[in-house]
């Protein structure tokens, strides 16, 4: 027997649904918004206890990004900046990419993610696909992302790669490249923190949306720690180890010991061989490219920890017979950036963590490397970039050719990435530069150069933004690297801005460039865009009212996300709650079982990442 006529009760009902607020609060966690230079000193107190467990645990932490993050988490996890849960369905997203930098505002604490060390590749069959990757606050429970446009840069779509088997979960420092059948190569470091396993994933994909995992690299035999892994893929035709996957790493065990390995795929990642030692002189951050007739090239640096003047030295191994053999050629000595409190380099007196690397690509047709090196000048206080040209396979090299507007060189230029595009004759220079901050040398913006012009910058970032906005104690991270790429006329980049930490949006973000470029580029020739930006929308809950056992709503979104459905009832009860995986390819519909729901009004709250939407519904009975 019905308590109310159901006439009467429709309209008892949207009569209390015109005085019920918009969105029902529900608990949420507790934020710090205090002390941050209290939180921050018990975060560094914290991480030290843990760095006692290991016999070299403050050199992993200072070297390693893949232990420095495991580190982060776990201390994260305890003193509640973050959930500790890597694998299956949580409330609210984990963030764990931070890099020790604990000054996240309430939207960071609510699962924003923060995007850093981007990654870019275009597809070599069709240049208006574009998929670019980062490390992201999701990575370690819902494996790493791949921003992906079909429209050469207009707009982006984010999915999600396939979960890490084996109790795996990614770990950042995404590299992907394209090959020349039209697939993308995405690597990525994976490990399991509760039984130290690390290891290196790389995943294949023709569209940026649907991957395929291959073999695990080192087999998940690994109790050392992989980091800093960089791929490359041989495509050229006439090569004997055409279609060869080539990657080149650092590995770091618990003893100390630090080997620079490689190993190669001629299977598309499903098997590797074992990995070996290439080089005996350089070895640190590796970034490694293919040539002609299997030639092998792999740019790496000397890291001693030191302020002396070019007391450290850039360096190129080449090999010529598919990675068999290899000989090591010096490019150019370098500084070192100053060291940080903590002990690892930085910029922006000891602002974040940042390494003078080398970027370098190669013109195929010749065997010839185009480089970009990075140095600190000691008696003007900034980071340089210098570009220098090699013709005889790295054996010598041009005199180093400082890359910036002359008059402002005193200001930082850091981070570059290079890419060779063969039907330009052009060599691309992607890089932050703080130019435009004559006074403090602080504020700094994505800028493009070219070889052709290394005097000449033009803007590629949307604002200048302050690399410092989130630091405290020195241990702000923006990632350590940028990306490019340049294919058949058009060029793509990826980097990282940091917005004020009141920004509504994420507290780090990527966005990426790409248009077809002339040898000298204008800076009006191309969009700039948002990559991960979330579009989300509910539409109306169907059927509404609803007198039967199931009611659904259709969530649009650009970003595969875990949806978190919360149903409260008018008195703000909830009475339901569930979670659901949307994919930005369809429409994504969520079918709720309602059978046990009494006559009443109903308050639905939907949250997508950082964004949530409310529906209202009625039940009738």
């Amino acid at each position: 027997m019905h308590l109310f006529p159901k006439r009467l009760l429709v309209l008892t009902l949207f009569v209390a649904l015109a005085v019920m607020p918009p969105c029902v609060l529900r608990a949420q966690k507790s934020i710090p918004n205090g002390n941050n230079k209290l939180a921050a000193s018990d975060f560094q107190a914290q991480v030290q206890r843990e760095l006692a467990h290991y016999t070299h645990g403050a050199m992993l932490y200072r070297r390693c990004d893949v232990f420095a993050r495991m580190i982060n988490a776990r201390v994260s996890a305890r003193i509640g900046l973050g959930a500790s849960v890597h694998n299956g369905i949580m409330s609210e997203e984990a963030d764990t990419a931070y890099e020790g930098d604990i000054s996240h505002t309430s939207i960071d604490q609510l699962g924003t993610p923060e995007q850093n060390e981007t990654t870019i590749a275009i597809s070599r069959k069709n240049p208006t696909l574009i998929v670019a990757g980062a490390n992201d606050a999701s990575m370690t429970t819902l494996s790493m992302p791949a921003f992906v446009s079909t429209d050469g840069g207009d707009s982006w779509s984010t999915f999600r790669l396939p979960a890490i088997p084996d109790g795996m979960y990614a770990q950042g420092d995404p590299i992907l490249t394209a090959d020349d059948s039209g697939n993308f190569y995405y690597a990525f470091l994976i490990e399991d923190d509760t039984s130290n396993l690390s290891d290196i994933m790389v995943a294949r994909s023709s569209d940026g949306k649907h991957w395929t995992l291959g073999t695990p690299v080192l087999g998940l035999h690994s109790i050392a720690f992989e980091d800093k892994e960089n791929i490359a893929i041989d495509r050229e035709p006439g090569s004997p180890y055409h279609g060869r996957i080539y990657i080149a790493w650092n590995e770091y065990d618990t003893s100390g010991v630090i080997r620079h390995l490689f190993a190669f795929s001629d299977d598309q990642a499903q098997s590797w061989s074992s990995p070996r030692s290439y080089t005996s002189q350089f070895g640190y951050f590796p970034l490694i490219r293919t040539s002609k007739n299997g030639t092998v090239f792999i740019a790496s640096s000397t890291f001693v920890y030191t302020d002396i003047a070019s007391d450290n030295s850039h360096g190129m191994t080449v090999s010529t017979d598919g990675g068999m053999t290899f000989s090591e050629r010096t490019i150019a000595n370098y500084t070192l950036y100053p060291l940080a409190p903590a002990g690892y380099p930085s910029l922006k007196k000891d602002g974040f963590r940042a390494f003078p690397y080398v970027a370098f690509d190669v013109d195929t047709s010749a065997n010839s490397l185009d480089a970009v090196f990075g140095n600190w000048n000691e008696s003007h206080r900034n980071a340089e970039l210098f570009a220098v040209h090699s013709s005889d396979e790295g054996s010598s090299w041009t005199d180093p050719a400082p890359v910036g507007t002359p008059a402002l060189l005193g200001n930082d230029h850091f981070m570059p990435w290079v890419s060779f595009d063969a039907s330009a004759g052009e060599t691309y220079i992607s890089m932050y530069s703080s130019e435009e901050d004559t006074t403090r040398n602080l504020w700094s913006r994505a800028a493009l150069s070219t070889f052709s012009s290394t005097n000449r910058l033009l803007t590629l970032g949307s604002r200048l933004f302050d690399p410092l906005f989130d630091t405290i104690a020195g241990t702000n991270f923006i990632g350590d690297y940028t990306g490019n790429d340049a294919y058949a006329g058009c060029f793509a980049a990826a980097w990282t801005e940091v917005l004020p930490p009141n920004h509504p949006a994420d507290n780090i973000f990527a966005y990426v460039s790409s248009s077809p470029l002339t040898s000298r580029p204008n800076a009006t020739s191309g969009v700039t865009r948002q990559v991960n930006e979330q579009n989300f929308e509910i539409a109306s809950v169907v059927p509404n009212p609803v007198s039967g056992n199931l009611v659904s709503f259709t969530i649009l979104s650009n970003a595969q996300l875990l949806a978190t459905v919360e149903i409260f009832d008018l008195r703000g009860v909830q009475v339901l709650t569930t979670q659901v995986m949307i994919d930005p390819s369809v429409p994504s519909a969520i079918r709720l079982d309602i059978h046990s729901f009494p006559a009443g009004i109903y308050h639905a709250q939907i949250s997508c990442g950082s964004q949530t939407g409310c529906r209202d519904f009625v039940v009738l009975r």
